[in-house]
């Protein structure tokens, strides 16, 4: 819109300066008019109904990057930025490979697990804490697979494209229509909304706070949610505050989250 105004500005019928841009003058003001209605709900997916369409995903890559969201939870932005160092798999096969798995310093005392950096360390992540999540039995199968036909080369990136690029939220969000649509996708009669990798997101915090019975601050925790508080930024502080939310919440998160049986 704020380019069909300034093409609109640029011809002489209209009597508003060049610098007149109604648009911006609406966003600056936050007008309320102009906001979204209250979105629809997701869709409610059982358990079952969700491991059977997980099987039916022969693609190892797209398979590996569906299980990754619907148990930790990160965001398509997040897990195009996952570097090799941020994530480390117990497998003698895929550690003697991949030199860089795991080294980052944030990983040192977490063996099978993920870090997902915030917002200020990797651009394109929206979270607002570091956070450092576990990786079960299921995801760690479904990564290996990938991780033996991965593209050999020396991109740092988990997971690539057929032609070694880095995987991009597009791509990812692709995946999943892929898979979901058009049976879980929005139409017009429709009271819920589309399936996107989004989705996984809630569906992950629902389970561990309905299901799971997970206390609201560890969910919080696995979802890079602010909790309050002044975080020091000095590298030792950061390091200490990153490992004890995750010692806080590894054991629970292995014994409650869901089993997909693959």
């Amino acid at each position: 819109m704020k380019k069909v105004y300034e093409w609109m500005q640029r011809n002489p019928m209209f009597p508003h300066p060049t610098s007149y841009n109604p648009f911006l003058r609406v966003k600056s003001k936050r007008e309320k008019d102009l906001e979204n209605e209250s979105p629809n709900d997701h869709p409610k997916v059982e358990l079952e109904e969700l491991s059977e369409l997980v099987k039916s995903i022969k693609h190892v890559g797209e398979r590996a990057v569906t299980v990754f969201q619907l148990k930790t939870g990160v965001r398509s932005s997040e897990l195009a930025n996952i570097r090799m160092e941020d994530i480390h798999i117990t497998n003698p096969d895929v550690l003697s490979h991949y030199e860089s798995m795991g080294t980052h310093d944030q990983l040192d005392d977490a063996a099978n697990a993920v870090y997902i950096p915030p917002e200020e360390s990797r651009d394109g992540n929206k979270r607002e804490r570091p956070t450092v999540i576990p990786l079960d039995d299921e995801t760690r199968r479904v990564l290996i697979d990938w991780l033996l036909i991965r593209p050999d080369n020396d991109a740092p990136w988990l997971f690539l494209t057929q032609k070694g690029k880095q995987m991009k939220k597009s791509s990812l969000g692709h995946v999943w229509r892929k898979h979901w649509w058009p049976e879980y996708e929005f139409d017009t009669e429709d009271e819920f909304r589309s399936i996107t990798p989004h989705w996984s997101r809630h569906w992950m915090s629902t389970w561990f706070r309905a299901k799971a019975g997970m206390e609201e601050p560890k969910v919080q925790y696995l979802r890079g949610d602010t909790m309050g508080g002044e975080l020091d930024n000095s590298r030792s502080a950061f390091h200490r505050y990153v490992h004890m939310y995750y010692d806080d919440v590894e054991s629970e998160y292995r014994e409650g989250v869901f089993k997909l049986g693959i």
